[in-house]
């Protein structure tokens, strides 16, 4: 299961790695100052457009937890 998750994440990051490559060539082709607000790291709103990373990074953690979690509860000699 938790390899199926982790699938889906990472299929979520690269539709917005995308979106991000898109966004970043209409910014490009508006002009230097547009592109410039873009990559500003002064500019709430260029944290913003990463948001879309949000649910592919949130997948891919949720996927290692479940593995690793499985893999805890998991003890061959019976001892915790």
């Amino acid at each position: 299961m938790a390899n199926v998750i982790k699938s889906i994440g990472h299929g979520l990051c690269a539709a917005a790695a995308v979106l991000l490559a898109i966004y970043f060539l209409a910014t490009y082709l508006k002009g230097p100052d547009a592109l410039y607000e873009a990559v500003n790291p002064f500019a709430p709103r260029a944290y913003l457009v990463l948001l879309a990373m949000v649910p592919g990074t949130v997948c891919i953690w949720f996927g290692h937890y479940l593995s690793s979690r499985r893999r805890r509860s998991i003890n061959p000699s019976g001892t915790t």
